[in-house]
């Protein structure tokens, strides 16, 4: 399926299969919630990717204004900067959001065409009901087959 998206979304998969050893670092570190991840299963079932060009959300500026959300006893800066550190930050999330719905109608068009045959789950989305404020954990990369 990730061959189809890349044609016209250029993408780098980070990681398929995953060793548990990985996995238990994964849970330790709260970068996942179970040890019955489908990055375990042999073929695995999941990927974790990325749109292009690759830059996480939480890179400095990004990740400063993050925390000037969450916390407000933080220093706050100027009024422009904090706009401009939070705009820049929603507008990378937004390429993640942007990325998972392409790879979402890229799977349901290979179904309807036949040439898949099982539905896909994200991590932007876990129960599939298009309502992103209900997630209690976010994995932007994360794809698995149902």
């Amino acid at each position: 399926m990730y061959s189809e998206v890349d044609i016209y979304y250029p993408h780098t998969i980070l990681e398929v299969k995953r060793l548990i050893e990985q996995q238990a670092k994964n849970v330790a570190n709260g970068v996942s919630k179970t040890m019955e991840s489908k990055h375990l299963l042999e073929p695995a079932e999941a990927v974790d990717a990325a749109p292009d060009p690759l830059r996480w959300p939480e890179q400095k500026d990004d990740y400063q204004a993050m925390m000037l959300l969450i916390h407000e006893n933080m220093p706050q800066p100027e009024g422009a900067k904090l706009i401009k550190l939070i705009a820049k930050h929603s507008k990378e999330i937004g390429r993640w959001y942007h990325f998972a719905g392409y790879v979402l109608a890229t799977a349901d068009q290979l179904r309807q065409q036949g040439r898949m045959t099982r539905k896909i789950r994200q991590g932007v989305d876990w129960n599939g009901n298009k309502k992103f404020e209900d997630q209690s954990f976010d994995d932007l990369p994360h794809t698995e087959l149902l």
